[in-house]
């Protein structure tokens, strides 16, 4: 009797083992089966119901190939049990009743009896969730990769100990060292050296106070190629939120440097620039004003920017007049600079020359336009002084009682006033591009044409002659010349201003006065005169000449004069003969 009751105990307690055991394999999310050797099923839990879809009725009997997605899994699981008798953690791929994939982890072996395989137990774990999870997190380390070969922008990895991960190529490309280079600790030596120093500790501070930082800094490859790059990193962390390290990118700014440089440099030379120069949107409102137009105008950059160009009287004023400019501009005409007189902010007037020209973004699209405005207002009066020179001098070339004529660097008439057309016996046309020794006597051609290379030259600033020009008709006509440079640059004169006075007749006059004196000063030179003290003897009127003789008074003034002398009697003497005839008295002073 109390074998029995041991009995039955034991029984109720294998019993209660046994449910609760498989209450146990129920309730449990893996699945507990078993095969024969020829692979069917012979045992299954209840369990595989929540993800295949299956009850174990259905399956017990099946062979399990039938609820893989690939029976070559099946085949390859047994044949690796049957190798090594167990496997841990094979994964295999089964079909719920939905036709779903689901990944499975199995843990089984095989049983042998006799040395002959007899079929396989084990437990499957639905992985599907984690499977895809991973395909996942690969897929993602896959876009990761491609998004990272294909970026423009380098990327790093780093780790908490600052050592280097990963860079992609573009990273690898503005930093000129491979890949393994920058691994580790190699990725500071991309960085220029006077920027190391500063890099690193920022990386370390970042470091240190869990957080992300930005810096500019230069890289410098191998070869001394120099960039501009800046780097934004973000701190990453581990599964237990622990500083994990950083990831980020370099961007290569050089180009933007140097663009920023160039816009420096350029707000700099409009700052410098003598022209006005303003900037404003299409709609009229200033957006840039720099000191020339502050001088040229009298309004501060204070005063206009932001405002419209209608409050002002500007470069841009009358905004309907250029509105209808821009739009010419816009529709590709080209336009030369317009001549315009602006108001001053003192009210006074201003000659402006103004350029307009319309600005683009990248794309080409228009975005506003400039304005160039220089003050002519100088060059103004300076040409209306200069009309009025010209009127003046071309009064005076066209009426004036002289011949003028401009003669160029190759002794040829270039112009030549009515006067002188007249003189010459020639119209204007003929005398235009003639040599100015064809209208020249050939006796006087020498010497003018020495002397206009000299003024030509600017080895003299002028010269005047007189000389004989040719008439059309063969005669000579004499003129008085006065020549003088005119320099189209300080030190490089390029034409001859010549005034040509006819002389003609006072010449004829003066040669008849020559005439006259030659033919006096011939008729003076046969006159002779005698001229101070003659010692003449009182008794005999003999004359001492110089030296020492005596001669007879007719013989001396013969000897020095053309004077001959004849003999008479005069009254006084006639009548003194007469008496001493009569009386027969000789005169006691007679010899």
């Amino acid at each position: 009797m109390d074998e029995l009751a041991e009995l039955h105990q034991n029984v109720e307690g294998l019993g209660r083992e046994l449910r609760e055991l498989t209450r146990l394999l129920e309730s449990s999310q893996d699945v507990f089966y078993r095969t024969d050797a020829q692979g069917r099923l012979t045992f299954i839990t209840p369990s595989i119901e929540r993800y295949a879809g299956y009850t174990p009725a259905e399956l017990i009997g099946r062979f399990a190939h039938e609820v893989y997605a690939d029976p070559g899994d099946r085949k390859k699981l047994v044949e690796e049990l049957r190798r090594t008798g167990s496997v841990i953690d094979y994964g295999v791929r089964l079909v719920d009743r939905s036709g779903q994939i689901h990944y499975v982890s199995v843990n089984a072996r095989a049983f042998f009896e006799k040395g002959e395989y007899t079929g396989v137990e084990g437990v499957m774990r639905d992985t599907t969730r984690r499977k895809n999870l991973e395909l996942e997190i690969g897929k993602n380390e896959q876009r990761f990769r491609m998004l990272a070969e294909s970026s423009p922008v380098g990327i790093f990895l780093s780790g908490a100990d600052d050592n280097c991960l990963f860079v992609n190529p573009r990273w690898c490309e503005i930093a000129g060292i491979s890949k393994e280079e920058a691994l580790g600790k190699g990725w500071i030596k991309a960085i220029h050296p006077e920027d190391r120093e500063r890099v690193v500790l920022e990386r370390n501070s970042a470091g240190a106070e869990r957080r992300g930082f930005e810096v500019d800094c230069r890289f410098q490859t191998p070869q001394g190629k120099v960039s501009v790059i800046h780097a934004n990193a973000a701190m990453l962390k581990d599964e237990q939120g622990q500083f994990a390290g950083f990831i980020g990118t370099i961007t290569d700014v050089t180009r933007l440097h140097q663009a920023e440089q160039v816009t420096r440099n350029l707000g700099s030379i409009m700052e410098s620039f003598q022209d006005a120069i303003i900037v404003f949107t299409l709609d009229g409102v200033i957006l840039n004003w720099n000191r020339a137009a502050e001088r040229i105008y009298g309004y501060s950059a204070a005063e206009v920017i932001g405002r419209h160009a209608n409050t002002f009287s500007l470069a841009v004023h009358h905004w309907e007049q250029v509105k209808g400019l821009l739009d010419r501009l816009l529709s590709g005409q080209f336009l030369e600079p317009i001549r315009a007189t602006r108001s001053r902010k003192d009210g006074t007037s201003v000659h402006v020359s103004i350029t307009y020209s319309i600005l683009r973004d990248m794309s080409g699209q228009p975005i506003g336009a400039t304005s160039v405005s220089r003050d002519i207002t100088q060059r103004r009066l300076e040409q209306e002084a200069l009309q009025r020179s010209e009127e003046l001098f071309r009064a005076v070339f066209e009426r004036g009682a002289v011949g003028i004529a401009m003669i160029g660097e190759d002794l040829r008439f270039e112009r030549v006033n009515p006067f002188l057309s007249r003189m010459l016996g020639r119209t204007a046309d003929e005398l235009q591009g003639m040599k100015v020794s064809e209208v020249t006597h050939p006796d006087d051609v020498e010497r003018g044409s020495q002397l206009a290379r000299s003024l030509l030259l600017g080895e003299i600033p002028y010269y005047s002659l007189e000389k004989r020009y040719l008439r059309k008709d063969g005669s000579v006509v004499w003129a008085h010349l006065t020549a003088a440079a005119i320099p189209y640059s300080e030190d490089n004169p390029a034409l001859g201003l010549a005034m040509i006075e006819d002389i003609s007749e006072s010449r004829k006059y003066e040669q008849e006065r020559e005439k006259i004196i030659a033919q006096l000063q011939e008729a003076l030179a046969n006159v002779k005169t005698l001229s101070g003290l003659l010692p003449m003897c009182s008794w005999c009127k003999k004359i001492r000449d110089e030296r020492g003789a005596w001669s007879d008074v007719e013989v001396y003034v013969h000897q020095r004069s053309d004077a001959d002398f004849t003999h008479g009697i005069c009254p006084e003497c006639q009548d003194r003969v007469r008496r001493e005839l009569d009386l027969g008295i000789k005169d006691p002073g007679a010899v």
